[in-house]
């Protein structure tokens, strides 16, 4: 298994679905009661739904369509509600970042070559330039809308927890092929800062783009364990506001990690098109 895969296979919660009952109810009873009967849904990060149901989603929509960069989350999903044969809930693998997980295994192979060939005595500032300089490449030529369905192919679309991940993965990689080097560096990370404010515009651009009636966002606010915003949570926040002012929003707890005490507030907005 790579470095990219493992990572991958981390983002797979244990526990999740028991510790977070009633949080998934409060936002399945949400879509619920500001959608229509027999619409279609898209759910956008929709992993293994476990902060959404999908069984009591199903009786409700003609379609729900899941999609996500993981197609076993999907499945895996669909098999946990007993809706593995479930004709109307199609399942579609894409990343709204437009990076592939080519890109991701290439930044790997990258570092790792670079260290095999320096040790652990190479030069940060030199492993940073090479890592930044191949960054570069592939932020420079992601498609202006990443992932195109056509125009209000949707009634409904959702993404509850996504934004701040959208992000995350190379900065991820960087970490795991370094975490045993003398020394760190920041630059990297700065760098790939940078990028997600636009890369949040572009995934919303999708978003709105394929939905016809409304949008459902929920993103971390913030955390009992920072009052820092949390990066591309928040940038999808003010996205939104920016977009249309007139959004409704709401406050939501969601108790990501019960057991180290970690609670997020999640800013539920919803975008009436």
């Amino acid at each position: 298994m790579t470095i990219y895969e493992k990572l991958q296979s981390l983002q797979h919660i244990e526990h999740a679905y028991e510790n977070w009952t009633d949080y998934r109810n409060v936002m399945t009873n949400y879509i619920l009661t500001h959608t229509g009967m027999d619409s279609t849904l898209a759910i956008f990060g929709a992993g293994m739904c476990n902060d959404i149901d999908l069984s009591l989603l199903a009786g409700h929509f003609k379609q729900i369509t899941l999609i996500d960069s993981d197609a076993a989350a999907m499945n895996a999903a669909k098999e946990r509600y007993g809706l593995e044969d479930y004709p109307r809930i199609p399942c579609s693998v894409c990343d709204l970042t437009g990076i592939s997980s080519r890109r991701y295994e290439e930044f790997s192979d990258l570092l790792l070559d670079q260290i095999k060939i320096f040790g652990t005595s190479i030069d940060m500032e030199l492993l940073s330039d090479c890592a930044i300089s191949y960054l570069h490449d592939v932020y420079d030529h992601l498609p202006a809308q990443p992932v195109v369905f056509a125009a209000d192919s949707f009634d409904y679309s959702m993404a509850f927890g996504l934004h701040s991940q959208l992000n995350n993965m190379f900065a991820w990689i960087y970490d795991a092929v370094t975490a045993s080097l003398p020394k760190r560096d920041t630059s990297v990370h700065r760098y790939i800062a940078s990028q997600t404010k636009d890369i949040v515009k572009k995934a919303n651009n999708t978003i709105f783009h394929c939905t016809k009636k409304a949008a459902f966002f929920a993103n971390e606010r913030m955390s009992t364990a920072s009052d820092t915003p949390i990066a591309g949570a928040y940038d999808c926040i003010l996205d939104v506001k920016d977009r249309y002012p007139d959004c409704t929003a709401a406050m939501v707890n969601w108790p990501f990690a019960p057991d180290r005490g970690i609670i997020y507030q999640m800013l539920l907005q919803t975008v009436e098109l």
